[in-house]
């Protein structure tokens, strides 16, 4: 589970809010974005947002980056302590730089093209002479680049194009982290932790809440309690018997078995009296549609690239699962994965989502929940996962909806990385 020290997605926070310690140019726009509804825009000369975090000599970075236009000349696009990103002039290849000058010296493979987002990883390590950069594009390695210099630390994190330079940029950022442990480069979405299911299980532990009104199980349950209202007429048995007063008749083949020589009236008539029922449970609803995959796919749809299909050689129960392939560029930020359309929610009640998951290529499978409010996304929330490859294992968890104003949640299920497409399957929802 990474560790972050800083995570925007500019959802909700205005620029100042995102960007507390200065820029020039910037805004939200609301028209670009590519994770939810909203990106950070800088527009102008200079144009950038700033950010002071604590001084780290180790610095791992993601960011979400569109160009609206090539810029006319070489300039920095991003800066961390001593290094930049930016554009090379002559190329106009990504390209990444030691220290405030405007030509790149390290060239990555990729030519950016306008109005389209690109994943870019950096990890900075300034801890030793000389400091040594990794870098990413859209999970593609890039070679690998050193400066000799001085041990080194610093905090100032700068999205966009400062001064000293006179060039403008247009350019849209989204999704935006940072963290001072090395281990966690590449940057991926938050951990999740696995609940295993409780040893034993009680109504409230396993039944979701599906009305307004929650009704608790009564302190003693008796028969009453817990069956529907019938109207019982209850008749005497006769002062004498026989055989045809206490035998149904049959039709077809039919076992029979003679009534007893004399009857008495407890052998034919039910004791009256009050029947205890040992135990009760609420029913359970399940609010995930087709969660079982045995005729079709209805109800489940890709995201952020990735693809289901139906599998009928692999599956937990029935005859069929859901086969999820991640997109081999777009697997391991948030919204990838495979999903259901939204389901109404009700504020102050708990929700449990559970499933079993096999995982056949990749590293983890975990499951996250979007919650909406009428006006659209607010935020994700983890909410279980397994890191065990090559078998079935369930997962499942309770999520209670405290916020008042989230009317909706979007679960949806994420194979993590390996260097290409991650596979897994996901049954009985």
């Amino acid at each position: 589970m990474a560790t972050l020290v800083w995570n925007e997605d500019f959802e909700t926070n205005t620029i100042g809010q995102a960007f507390p310690n200065g820029g020039a140019n910037d805004s939200i726009d609301s028209t670009q974005a590519f994770s939810g509804t909203k990106s950070a825009k800088m527009n102008g000369d200079p144009a950038y947002g700033y950010k002071l975090l604590t001084s780290s000599n180790i610095w791992v970075v993601r960011f979400y980056i569109r160009l609206a236009a090539i810029p006319s000349q070489g300039i920095e696009l991003a800066t961390i302590p001593g290094f930049r990103f930016g554009i090379d002039n002559a190329t106009k290849k990504f390209g990444v730089l030691f220290g405030t000058a405007q030509t790149m010296t390290g060239l990555s493979t990729v030519t950016p093209v306008i109005n389209q987002w690109y994943r870019i990883d950096l990890r900075l390590n300034s801890s030793a002479n000389p400091w040594v950069l990794d870098w990413q594009i859209d999970g593609v390695a890039q070679t690998q680049q050193t400066n000799a210099a001085a041990a080194s630390s610093g905090g100032d994190l700068y999205m966009g194009h400062t001064t000293g330079f006179a060039v403008a940029v247009n350019v849209n950022y989204d999704l935006v982290s940072a963290s001072n442990t090395s281990a966690d480069y590449p940057l991926g979405p938050p951990g999740t932790t696995v609940v295993a299911p409780p040893a034993t299980f009680t109504a409230s532990s396993v039944a979701p809440v599906v009305s307004d009104t929650v009704v608790s199980p009564p302190a003693a349950t008796t028969y009453a309690s817990v069956a529907p209202q019938v109207s019982i007429i209850v008749t005497a048995p006769p002062a004498t018997f026989t055989a045809q007063s206490v035998s149904p008749a049959v039709s077809g083949t039919a076992l029979v078995i003679a009534p007893p020589a004399t009857f008495t009236a407890s052998s034919v008539a039910p004791t009256p009296g009050v029947t205890t029922v040992t135990a009760w449970h609420l029913a359970l609803v399940n609010l995930i549609s087709n969660g079982t995959f045995e005729t079709d796919l209805s109800g489940w749809v890709g995201r952020g690239g990735a693809t289901i299909s139906r599998d009928t050689s692999l599956f937990h129960g029935g005859v069929a699962s859901g086969h999820l392939v991640s997109d081999a560029s777009n697997h391991d930020f948030y919204g990838t994965g495979v999903g259901q359309a939204a389901i109404n929610v009700i504020t102050g009640q708990e929700y449990t989502i559970s499933m079993w998951v096999y995982v056949q290529t990749g590293t983890s499978a975990s499951c996250y929940i979007d919650q909406n409010s009428v006006q659209g996304y607010i935020t994700t929330t983890g909410i279980a996962g397994t890191s065990t490859i090559g078998s079935w294992v369930f997962i499942s968890r309770a999520i209670k909806i405290t916020n008042p104003v989230v009317t909706k949640i979007n679960p949806y299920m994420q194979i993590a990385p390996v260097a290409a497409s991650s596979i897994g399957n996901i049954d009985d929802v």
